[in-house]
């Protein structure tokens, strides 16, 4: 009786509740397993371990693809911040410009829409001149109302966007309107403001918030 017999027989006596003899040749009748069952599990153990094989080729890749990966991300960290400072210059200096472009505007806000007819540099000097009690119409560069869609009726009408020929009179023209408790034009309520870029209001908001 080989081995494997004599300990399949000794587990089949102790299931049934018998003790195993001291003498194998007593135990019950072997239980034999076939050969062919062998071969299974040996062909499963073969597939089970090529397949592990696989997987731990491709961690192993998978590991090499991520080590190159970091590799480059601590090559580009210090680029980006570099172009961020860049970026972050180059904003400043267009807003700076933009500021520079603007500062012989003014926006006035108020003035339904259509009143200005063919003419708005002409009609909005004529309408300072009267808002401030001028002497004469201030000189324009040019007048006309911000680059929007047309408000539905009823809205609040678009702005004007002003340029001063002069700045100094501009300049005038604002300090009046800071000083004024409210302005009028043709019994409505009217606003005057600097014209400033957006990036520039926005910081405005953030900083009285």
């Amino acid at each position: 009786m080989s081995p494997l017999e004599v300990s399949w027989a000794y587990h089949r006596n102790a299931r049934e509740g018998g003790c195993p003899p001291d003498d194998p040749d007593e135990a019950k009748t072997p239980i034999l397993i076939p050969l062919n069952h062998h071969h299974k599990v040996h062909n499963s153990l073969t597939a089970v371990t090529a397949e592990v094989k696989a997987h731990k080729e491709r961690l192993t890749s998978l590991e090499n693809v991520t080590s190159e990966w970091t590799t480059s991300l601590q090559v580009l960290k210090p680029m980006v911040a570099s172009l961020r400072n860049v970026i972050a210059a180059l904003q400043a200096k267009c807003t700076d410009l933009e500021c520079h472009s603007r500062r012989s505007n003014l926006r006035l806000v108020g003035i339904p829409e259509g009143m200005e007819g063919t003419q708005p540099t002409k009609f909005i000097a004529e309408a300072l001149q009267e808002i401030f009690s001028l002497c004469e119409p201030p000189l324009l560069s040019r007048a006309h109302r911000t680059l929007a869609a047309r408000p539905a009726e009823g809205q609040q009408p678009k702005a004007f966007v002003i340029c001063f020929h002069r700045f100094d009179i501009k300049e005038d023209i604002l300090r009046k309107a800071i000083q004024a408790k409210q302005l009028k034009f043709k019994d409505r309520t009217v606003h005057i403001f600097p014209d400033f870029p957006p990036e520039k209001k926005k910081r405005g908001q953030r900083i009285t918030t």
